[in-house]
């Protein structure tokens, strides 16, 4: 798929003082535990793969929480517009609460399924649904950490391009992007870096 537009960016989407609550909120809520790297059986049902560190090492915490997918849900609404993606888009994921303390990161990956949710999915919502659009908010500025920078690298171009978005520096900075662009979280070298995750699904593409 070759798009025109990779990725939409909204300066301030959230407000700073909201992503400060956001962050006290999430870490009070429950105790943060190793993200890992989920894959798929024959059964179509999900397999947990122990954290590896050289693909994934951050911390998260699950936020179901209606009015924030709410908020981030409307910021992507616009950008598929905007962006004259168009996909049709029907329902969210739980909001992911994303922790990399020094050393952590997340290599190259790209967020898209290979297979639709099946009826055995906790959220009824998403049975024959798969991921389209991701949605990644910073929740503290980059004066409190240093490293963490967000990068995409667009492999269906001629060649390969890696794109570093610097303008993702403060508290509430919002990115939309097709959840099959491959990107990554560079390891962060000093400080913590908060951030959201959110996928926005739909029927699959045909």
């Amino acid at each position: 798929m070759v798009l025109k537009n990779y990725w939409i960016f909204y300066k301030k989407g959230l407000p700073s003082h909201l992503c400060k609550d956001i962050v006290q909120y999430a870490l009070s809520k429950s105790k943060a535990v190793k993200a890992k790297v989920t894959s798929k059986n024959d059964k179509n049902q999900d397999v947990n793969v122990d954290p590896i560190k050289t693909v994934r090492d951050s911390e998260i915490i699950w936020l179901n929480d209606k009015w924030l997918a709410t908020k981030i849900l409307k910021m992507v609404q616009v950008a598929n517009i905007q962006a004259n993606w168009n996909f049709n888009i029907s329902t969210t994921e739980e909001v992911q609460f994303t922790i990399y303390k020094q050393g952590m990161h997340y290599s190259w990956h790209c967020d898209e399924n290979d297979y639709v949710y099946p009826e055995t999915v906790n959220d009824k919502n998403l049975i024959g649904k798969t991921r389209k659009i991701s949605a990644a908010v910073l929740l503290n500025n980059v004066e409190e950490f240093r490293g963490g920078e967000f990068e995409f690298d667009y492999r269906n171009r001629q060649y390969t391009n890696i794109e570093t978005v610097y303008n993702l520096e403060s508290a509430g900075d919002v990115i939309v992007f097709p959840s099959n662009t491959w990107h990554r979280v560079r390891p962060v070298s000093h400080g913590v870096r908060y951030s959201l995750v959110m996928w926005v699904c739909g029927e699959p593409f045909k």
